[in-house]
């Protein structure tokens, strides 16, 4: 079939013949068009901040992704300078859209399409981003502990870590203890998403050292430290030849080496508070954790004041009223039989009075260290904070930080301050942490949650066949009412349960043992060695009172 399409003008007239395609159509089926696990949700943003925009999707074949503002295609001009801030992504099902310096006029109505052959779906989701607006501050924190690469082909030594915070920290990189001063050789970066990097170039053997990052903003300085070995580029080449020569016998050993999935930080500790060092442990089989201050291990049986436990994987040293004698470099070492890690922090204790215009954030009344609760109840705990600036406080559960989720609530009152987490569950049972610090220190109190279970009923299953006297004597806590049971019954009998014909809607009890005070049965006719009929039951249950 032909397609003509004629244009006529005064002078002359044209005509041209296009080409038409036919598609077959292709029979979908619902099963496989795109589905949302995860859809975005609306977010409010400060003015330069970063931010994405996330949503899982399903389907066969895997779906393309196109993504709107305000019904229209978000990359249309790609020429435009403004479209640079923004990035997409899909991979494995997971829908990104990344917005980087956030501006007022990227604010509106944002949609992800997902479509493939069976049809598309959408969501949507509202952005707004103010002017002038400053998103609460939070102190640095290191989410990645130091690791070290030689760059061969470079010949650099590159070390990198990652920290969140806000306002962006100053980081500062020391070697054993001292400034490293940037110059030819040594050149500082901070890359997106808070990775510190120090590059090391033409390194030698005299660079090897223990390489300290520290970030610190005006709510408080952290550090983390690690100990880097460089025995000169020829080394690390037969080193590297070596290693790939026996990749294939030590893979194995390697990949089952414990891992820490979160590393120690430097502390400044005020004197008389308390140490808490956590770290989460990984590794089959189970890794075996020993603790050392300076070379020589810290056992909790050697003092009250030392206590170490473990709970889902994290691993707690705490030790309380820490003098000055305590400060070092404290170590966790996790092994096992295919090798062992070290992570080490090093702890600082600050005298009282020692800092000029503040003071380091204390506990002056801690929480009581265990509790227990109903399942439903809230679980509450109250203590008393101070130093200058005021403590920012901070509720963990193992690593995870707990104070601003859905159930959680904070109250605060001069110095006086209480944390309440609403209906406890059973996944609430646990040891918790809790911190105050400022630019000064950092204390810690614990509080270990139990769920309190509820008094036991009295009444027996509906299992009678073989209920033994010293079962429910156990369940009997009132020893008078014991003893008189036992003279009544006596002590070395059972209950049995016999039914009978099913016209007759009755069961023969018989006593022959110790039972509680009272007991059910569902049945309508009840005798008893003594003889005794209790007639007139209703149908539905009979009690039997002794």
């Amino acid at each position: 079939m032909a397609y003509f399409c004629f244009k006529r003008g005064r002078t002359r007239s044209l005509t041209t013949t296009p080409y038409v395609l036919v598609y077959q159509p292709i029979g979908r089926d619902a099963r496989k068009k795109p589905t949302f696990c995860t859809r975005l949700t609306d977010r409010t943003a400060a003015q330069g901040s970063r931010l994405k925009l996330t949503a899982s999707v399903l389907g066969t074949p895997e779906p393309s992704v196109e993504w709107l503002r305000d019904g229209l295609p978000l990359f249309l001009n790609s020429d435009d300078p403004a479209m640079r801030r923004f990035r997409s992504t899909c991979r494995d099902g997971l829908a990104n859209l990344e917005v980087i310096d956030a501006s007022p006029s990227d604010s509106g109505e944002y949609t992800c399409v997902a479509r493939n052959i069976h049809g598309e779906v959408t969501s949507t989701a509202v952005l707004k981003v103010f002017a002038g607006f400053e998103p609460a501050p939070f102190p640095p924190t290191f989410t990645r502990a130091i690791k070290d690469t030689y760059r061969v082909g470079e010949d650099e030594l590159v070390l990198e870590c990652r920290v969140r915070s806000h306002p962006s920290p100053k980081v500062t990189w020391l070697k054993d203890g001292v400034p490293v001063r940037m110059g030819s050789r040594y050149q500082m970066t901070e890359l997106r998403d808070g990775v510190c990097r120090l590059t090391v170039s033409s390194p030698e053997s005299g660079d090897s050292g223990r390489y300290t990052c520290k970030a610190e903003n005006l709510l408080w300085s952290d550090q983390i430290s690690e100990s880097i070995t460089f025995l000169g580029r020829d080394q690390y080449g037969s080193s590297r030849r070596s290693a790939r020569s026996t990749v294939g016998q030590c893979l194995s050993r390697d990949s089952r080496r414990p891992q820490f999935s979160s590393v120690l930080t430097d502390h400044l500790v005020p004197s008389g508070g308390t140490i808490a060092l956590q770290v989460e442990v990984k590794g089959a089989p189970k890794p075996e954790i020993t603790w050392l201050r300076g070379s020589e291990p810290l056992l909790s049986r050697t003092s009250q004041r030392v206590r170490t436990f473990e709970e889902s994987g994290v691993h707690t040293l705490m030790v309380a009223g820490v003098t000055e004698s305590e400060a070092g470099l404290y170590t966790c070492r996790a092994s096992n039989l295919f090798g062992h890690v070290d992570t080490s922090a090093a702890v600082e204790v600050v005298p009282h009075g020692s800092v000029r215009g503040g003071k380091p954030a204390m506990f002056m009344s801690r929480p009581d260290q265990d509790m227990a609760v109903a399942l439903g109840e809230d679980i509450t705990v109250s203590f008393r904070v101070a130093g200058d600036p005021k403590p920012q406080v901070t509720w963990m559960k193992g690593i995870r930080d707990i104070t601003n989720s859905q159930r959680s609530l904070k109250e605060t009152f001069d110095d006086y301050v209480r944390l309440t987490l609403k209906r406890a569950l059973p996944s609430d049972v646990g040891t918790y942490c809790i911190l105050a610090k400022n630019v000064y220190g950092c204390d810690r109190s614990f509080v270990t949650v139990r769920i309190r279970q509820r008094a036991r009923s009295l009444t027996p299953s509906g299992d009678w066949n073989n209920l033994e006297t010293s079962t429910i004597l156990r369940d009997i806590r009132d020893q008078l009412e014991r003893d008189r049971l036992k003279d009544f019954l006596g002590t070395d009998t059972e209950v049995r349960v016999r039914p009978q014909a099913q016209h007759n809607k009755a069961c023969n009890v018989k006593f022959l043992g110790s039972i509680p005070a009272w007991s059910r049965c569902n049945s309508t006719t009840v005798s008893h060695p003594l003889e005794t009929a209790m007639s007139d039951i209703s149908k539905e249950e009979a009690m039997v009172a002794l």
